[in-house]
């Protein structure tokens, strides 16, 4: 057919590869989205509601059935969306469009818009019967950040003692989490007390309203859960001794379909020391990580574990 697009003005000047919006082909359109619940959505349902915002950045490919010829790929824009171009010479054919997550993401769910095709979270492929001449739109991908919980720890410390070490859980979307804490001695004997709480207030510190952890927790997108192990030395512990107590968060990400579960651990180390031990320095953060740009403020710790005081101490940072 015969297209026509007025007013073009043209000088003495060459020009490439003008684009006037006539392409003889097909073309898919859609969105990558955080499926996190925020806005009043609902979380990891697979569908773009409330305020959930699309991510940018995300590689889609429009594929054979297969994935052994590419047609087309692009990166998601600014606000999630993408598109992509299927060439005039194909014809009615299966395809697939892949998506390949971001570090850190997981798929939740998606959406096969007006291809009427089939999503599965699995693979995370879309398919479809591919007709030429088509405008495919609104298939949806979804997409939610890995939850975190950090720091590993470790310290020295005397026998007969009560060691505490600072964690933190971060939710990226809503799940019900259960923590539990699991030890392991070197020698085996003698027995180490290990307790898990609640640090409401998030100041690092064992307060008096603070509560132990018996049951799973519920959390959203943007909640910090601020946790305290203790760990009791016993009286009896060895010179050199070593207990590693493993902080694990089972976490179920709420309405995913099929179930989405995810294991997430920590290790708080602590080694025994006697009278002979003499000084011992520990670094410790309360993350493990952070952007670029960011700010990330470590707690310096000297001890003496000797029996004789220090009579010069200098820390040098380099």
């Amino acid at each position: 057919p015969l297209h026509v697009r007025p007013n073009i003005s043209v000088t003495t000047n060459s020009r490439e590869n003008l684009n006037f919006g006539l392409y003889n082909g097909s073309v898919l359109k859609g969105i990558v989205f955080e499926d996190n619940g925020i806005g009043g959505g609902i979380a990891n349902n697979g569908i773009q509601d409330g305020a959930e915002a699309g991510i940018p950045k995300v590689r889609l490919y429009a594929e054979d059935a297969g994935g052994g010829t590419i047609y087309d790929n692009a990166s998601t824009a600014a606000d999630g969306s993408f598109t992509l171009w299927m060439p005039a010479s194909l014809v009615a054919t299966p395809i697939q469009i892949r998506e390949a997550n971001l570090a850190g993401y997981l798929s939740t769910g998606g959406n096969a818009g007006t291809t009427a095709g089939n999503y599965d979270v699995v693979t995370d492929l879309m398919t479809f019967a591919f007709l030429a001449g088509q405008t495919y739109e609104g298939i949806e991908y979804a997409d939610v950040r890995e939850h975190s919980l950090s720091p590993d720890n470790a310290s020295h410390t005397a026998p007969g003692t009560v060691v505490f070490y600072s964690h933190i859980f971060e939710a990226t979307t809503a799940a019900t989490v259960e923590f539990t804490l699991s030890g392991v001695a070197t020698p085996v004997d003698p027995a180490y007390g290990i307790v898990l709480y609640q640090d409401l207030n998030c100041d690092g510190n064992l307060d008096s309203n603070d509560v132990a952890i018996s049951s799973p927790l519920n959390v959203s997108a943007g909640d910090q859960v601020c946790l305290i192990t203790k760990v009791q030395v016993p009286t009896n512990a060895p010179n050199g001794g070593q207990h590693v107590l493993t902080l694990s968060a089972n976490v179920n990400f709420i309405n995913a379909a099929p179930a989405l579960n995810r294991l997430y651990s920590v290790t708080d180390v602590t080694t025994v020391g006697d009278g002979n031990s003499g000084l011992v320095l520990e670094k410790s953060s309360p993350t493990s990580s952070a952007a670029p740009g960011a700010t990330i403020t470590y707690a310096i710790t000297y001890t003496n574990f000797g029996t004789e005081p220090i009579g010069v101490l200098v820390i040098q940072v380099v």
